[in-house]
């Protein structure tokens, strides 16, 4: 296969980026310094979007006319709360939740501290919005780093057919459903094909990962659980003979359980023999005695959590991946994408302006019966929130159970950390 920098030039590729950040970038930051009034914006017209379903019906949403009204008619609520609409949407009756004008493509499935399996209904709007707010993360990052840009991307995710609903629609992960709609532009530069996502078991696809990527130029690493990336560096490293025979003989190992006919594919169109390579793994092990991805990578640029509990590994990633630049995912989560971390190293972003409407209740206030809820530039530096979500999806003032920290404002966007 010829280099896709021969068939895309870099310098193609970086021009087109730089068109996406002065046309797509720079207009989200410029609403940061209107945040206030966008998000009032935003929710006012979804609540009027929405007052014919059933839960508009249920709340009045034809007469609020003002965020004071909303806050007196929809309370904060939990998943349960919502979930009899949601239930009566996955039956059929759209308008449970979701507004004439929109359409619901799917379902996403997120498991809680519970076990429960939980649904969410991914319509039109929240898709546009959600793949809005991924696209502003993800051309800052790019224009960021444009030295790596026109190099391969690693990126691993979730199940696609986690099941259908009683009227047909397909469930699957939030990852696998952004995996599926890529755009053709970047798709040649994925290192591994969606099949992989389909190995049930997480060692064994993650060998599989890098048998066919060790090689490539990769740039990017794009893995949301920092200790996902350390496992796969682990298994390399652990299997480093093995995985240096697969290259060298053009084979793929017994010794993980991949399903037959996965293996089949790969060995059709994926798996192929490459002595030199194989040699260049070989002299990494001899002088280092270690195959880690610093030595046979070039610090390809990370893209993971950095912050709270799910981000406390990304503290270790040096010591496998070397001087790489970190950018936090940002708080993300089946029911949306909600901060946008705009640099590299520091684990805080500012609010999805535009893919939903965000309040905050400080934490040392939870236990009171009315509690303060903050709009973004209400909140206090160094104070930590529980964050409500209301967005296209039919959620209104969800509390989605998560703690972020007000480090400081972009604008009027508070720049927050997931805690």
């Amino acid at each position: 296969m010829a280099h896709l920098s021969s068939i895309i030039p870099r310098s193609v590729l970086r021009a087109t980026l730089r068109i996406a950040r002065q046309r797509r970038y720079r207009p989200f930051e410029r609403k940061l310094g209107e945040a206030s009034r966008d998000q009032r914006e935003w929710l006012l017209n979804r609540v009027r979007q929405s007052r014919n379903t059933t839960f508009g019906k249920d709340h009045g949403f034809s007469e609020i006319r003002s965020l004071s009204d909303f806050r007196s008619r929809v309370p904060v609520a939990e998943y349960s709360y919502f979930a009899p609409y949601i239930n009566a949407v996955a039956a059929g009756d759209w308008a449970a939740l979701i507004p004439e004008h929109d359409k619901v493509l799917q379902f996403t499935i997120t498991t809680g501290s519970t076990g429960i399996p939980k649904l969410n209904p991914v319509t039109s709007s929240w898709l546009r919005e959600y793949t809005a707010a991924w696209d502003v993360w993800g051309i800052k990052l790019f224009t960021d780093h444009p030295r790596q840009i026109g190099s391969r991307v690693l990126q691993m995710a979730g199940s696609w057919d986690m099941g259908k609903t009683a009227d047909g629609h397909q469930i699957s992960m939030v990852s696998a459903l952004l995996v599926r709609r890529l755009s053709p532009l970047v798709r040649p530069f994925y290192s591994v094909p969606e099949l992989l996502n389909e190995i049930p078991d997480p060692a064994a696809r993650h060998y599989a990962a890098l048998r066919l990527c060790i090689l490539d130029d990769i740039g990017w690493i794009m893995l949301m659980n920092p200790g996902t990336l350390i496992r796969l560096a682990e298994i390399g490293d652990q299997n480093s003979e093995v995985l240096i025979r697969d290259v060298t003989e053009g084979t793929l190992t017994t010794k993980f359980e991949i399903p037959a006919r996965i293996r089949g594919v790969l060995k059709k169109s994926y798996l192929k023999a490459n002595r030199l390579g194989g040699q260049k793994l070989e002299a990494i092990a001899r002088r280092t005695g270690r195959l880690l991805p610093k030595d046979y990578w070039k610090q390809p640029v990370i893209a993971c959590w950095l912050a709270g509990t799910a981000g406390f590994q990304s503290r270790y990633l040096r010591e496998y991946f070397g001087e790489s630049p970190l950018r936090d995912m940002g708080l993300v989560s089946s029911e949306g994408r909600h901060t946008i971390p705009l640099e590299d190293n520091v684990a805080e972003g500012v609010p999805a302006v535009g893919a939903g409407f965000y309040e905050f209740i400080p934490v040392d206030e939870d236990s009171a019966s009315q509690p303060t809820v903050l709009e973004g530039h209400e909140l206090t530096v160094d104070r930590n929130y529980r964050i409500l979500i209301s967005n296209s999806a039919g959620y209104f003032r969800f509390d989605i159970g998560d703690i972020v920290r007000c480090r400081g404002f972009l604008g009027q966007a508070p720049k927050l950390e997931f805690i």
